[in-house]
């Protein structure tokens, strides 16, 4: 992904002009005969919109499929303000997503209370040369294009690379290893369904729930064998595998880089 990045954008690209892109395009359910085939059509149905709206841009970026869990995320929607914010736009994906002009039809497509799917892409985008125009401009035509497709509250989020980190200056090649590496983290890196955006370190979560709930944890009965409620189960994983082989083998890729999507400056 790193040499992805390096070949498509190159060394000698002003940080400034590049942003991190980051779409959540749909949810898909895992319940049903057809759900691997109707996964992958709903990546193809993002992947040719990411195509028109960056039609005229370079860029080099990743699909990323994510399961997740409603009724999990709703038990912690009193939680952290990412926690709330990502349970509001995959209810709003139910309701407005491809499959059903109706909220029941939707649901019908997804299964009761059942596990579903976050068909997202990230993606680094070259906004162009100085010489061609003004950037913010160019930002500006670019972020319309995006929600002619995607509409819904932080559905879209398109953001400068940082520029420090930890209180040092973060250089361009910094920025693009880091990001290599977590565009190819997967999207459930411990096998553990996520609440929030971003990535979840296992030993932050752990920490803020001693924190918070301390002892009440604990039972005096407990014999270190309690229940992880956020990890999936082996239909989950088995699921999660196919799913994640469909997509590094499309476009019939025999390198298992389908999932990496490009666009060139014309």
């Amino acid at each position: 992904m790193y040499m992805a990045f390096k070949e498509h954008i190159g060394g000698g690209v002003a940080q400034d002009r590049l942003r991190y892109l980051t779409v959540i395009h749909d949810v898909v359910g895992t319940v049903f005969d057809d759900s691997e085939a109707m996964v992958m059509l709903s990546v193809e149905q993002m992947v040719s919109r990411l195509e028109s709206a960056l039609s005229g841009f370079s860029s080099v970026g990743v699909v990323e499929l994510e399961l997740i869990s409603l009724d999990l995320m709703r038990s912690f929607q009193s939680q952290e303000a990412t926690q709330r914010h990502k349970l509001l736009l995959v209810e709003h994906l139910v309701e407005t997503g491809d499959w059903s002009q109706t909220v029941e039809g939707k649901l019908a497509r997804l299964g009761p209370g059942g596990t579903m799917v976050l068909v997202h892409a990230h993606i680094v985008v070259d906004l162009g040369a100085d010489a061609s125009g003004d950037l913010a401009d160019r930002e500006a035509g670019l972020r319309d294009r995006l929600k002619n497709y995607w509409s819904g509250s932080r559905q879209v989020e398109l953001k400068n690379l940082s520029k420090q980190w930890g209180g040092k200056k973060k250089s361009l090649d910094e920025n693009l290893s880091d990001l290599a590496y977590y565009f190819t983290k997967g999207g459930n890196d411990h096998l553990r369904f996520k609440v929030g955006f971003g990535r979840e370190h296992v030993e932050e979560i752990e920490s803020l729930m001693f924190r918070k709930y301390g002892k009440q944890l604990i039972s005096d009965d407990d014999d270190g064998s309690v229940m992880d409620v956020r990890a999936l189960n082996a239909n989950e994983i088995g699921f999660l595998d196919r799913i994640t082989r469909l997509l590094m083998n499309r476009n019939n890729s025999n390198s298992g880089q389908g999932y990496i999507i490009k666009t060139r400056l014309l």
